[in-house]
């Protein structure tokens, strides 16, 4: 089972490695930070769900977390929050395209 926690921006990835390294925790360069929230995205919708038997895409962005959706591979979806399920279909597009220009 692959369970994929989404936070809403790379912007709320870094503070929370921010608040990690104050707690105490380890640190990781911001440029990675942003590099692999783009490409979780991407891999997500193009590698890992077309792979899974069974999926989970949780927003993480807010407390308490939220079930955007699961599905069993590519065969099965049931959407509970449309909204930020198109928008991270359309985040993972929009990457696509960027590295296709570069």
């Amino acid at each position: 089972m692959l369970v994929y926690f989404w936070l809403n921006s790379p912007d709320l990835a870094v503070e929370r490695v921010r608040n990690r390294v104050i707690a105490g925790g380890h640190s990781i360069p911001e440029n990675v930070i942003r590099r692999r929230y783009w490409s979780g995205i991407h891999n997500l919708f193009n590698i890992y769900i077309p792979l899974s038997d069974r999926w989970l895409m949780i927003n993480n962005s807010d407390t308490p977390s939220s079930l955007i959706a699961e599905g069993s591979g590519t065969k099965e979806t049931k959407i509970y929050c449309p909204e930020s399920y198109e928008q991270l279909k359309n985040l993972s597009q929009n990457h696509l395209q960027g590295l296709a220009q570069k």
